[in-house]
């Protein structure tokens, strides 16, 4: 793969990682109601760190792309997997959990290709 095309794919990543996070943080409870969370005061918290952590590697990404590549693929699998405990140990976050878990997996796959 040419570097201008991973380039210009770590670019978009970057920059869809930011807006996911934003979205998350900006609108929790409404991103909270989309992936199924449990009703209560936890879920829009856990979607605003979840976003801050989404921005935080997407700005990362942008900024040092693509030596940052491997960190952040390492940083979602690790995010892919805690999803997995999560929806195994409790049942009323299985839902949110798995479809986060499913979401960090398309991260990883993009940001393996790209």
């Amino acid at each position: 793969m040419s570097t201008m095309k991973s380039a210009w794919e770590g670019r978009v990543l970057g920059l869809a990682r930011v807006a996911w996070g934003s979205f998350l943080m900006v609108k929790p409870s409404r991103a909270s109601r989309l992936l199924g969370a449990p009703p209560g005061p936890g879920a829009p918290r856990v979607a605003r760190l979840l976003g801050a952590r989404q921005v935080l590697q997407g700005a990362a990404e942008l900024m040092w792309w693509p030596h940052w590549r491997r960190t952040g693929v390492a940083v979602d699998a690790a995010h892919a997997l805690s999803g997995l405990v999560v929806a195994t140990g409790d049942r009323r976050w299985r839902r949110a959990a798995l479809i986060d878990s499913a979401i960090a997996v398309v991260l990883i796959l993009l940001g393996s290709r790209a």
